[in-house]
């Protein structure tokens, strides 16, 4: 089966410009810090994504804003080339996020510079396209499951498309999801 493998950053424009995001199954949207890194100690140290270096941009300038239960971030949404693994999704509706205090010292000591939200279409912040959608919508995945295999000895992976059979045993039982 087809699936993506993720041991590798994210990566969004022409050049990629390369991220690691959280993969977080409780959301649903993209967004990258714009933020360029600062100088001062407890300024963000984050790579950011610099729109002005892709020749894939498309600018759109919504507002968007999304609340954690950490607190809120907000920023702007924007399009380029996001890759996921070795696929590309064009014109992918994303937001650049510029103001993370809501994040708190998670973002100032976290190794992320992004989230991926995981989550269904239902909860995606003003109906924009997930990037589970966008990938099935693309025809690049076998099926519309994604695994996580939280690593013990080795890394963890994150397979989108199907799953490893070598990372567990038994059989999977399968439950409608309800509201």
């Amino acid at each position: 089966f087809r699936r993506v493998l993720f041991r590798s950053p994210m990566a969004m424009g022409t050049p990629p410009q390369s991220f690691k995001v959280v993969y977080d199954t409780g959301s649903s949207n993209l967004w990258l810090n714009n933020q360029k890194p600062g100088f001062w100690p407890w300024s963000s140290k984050h790579p950011n994504y610099d729109h002005s270096k892709s020749s894939s941009y498309v600018a759109n300038g919504t507002k968007f804003a999304i609340q954690y239960g950490s607190g809120p971030v907000s920023g702007v949404y924007s399009q380029d080339t996001v890759q996921i693994g070795d696929n590309k999704l064009v014109d992918y509706t994303f937001a650049e996020v510029d103001t993370l205090k809501g994040l708190g010292p998670a973002w100032l000591i976290g190794k992320f510079d992004g989230i991926c939200g995981m989550g269904l279409d239902d909860i995606s912040v003003d109906g924009v396209t997930t990037p589970l959608r966008a990938l099935a919508n693309s025809k690049a995945l076998d099926a519309n499951v994604f695994a996580f295999y939280l690593g013990h000895q080795s890394a963890g992976e994150l397979i989108i498309g199907g799953v490893d059979e070598t990372k567990y045993t038994g059989d999977f039982t399968y439950h409608p999801v309800v509201e």
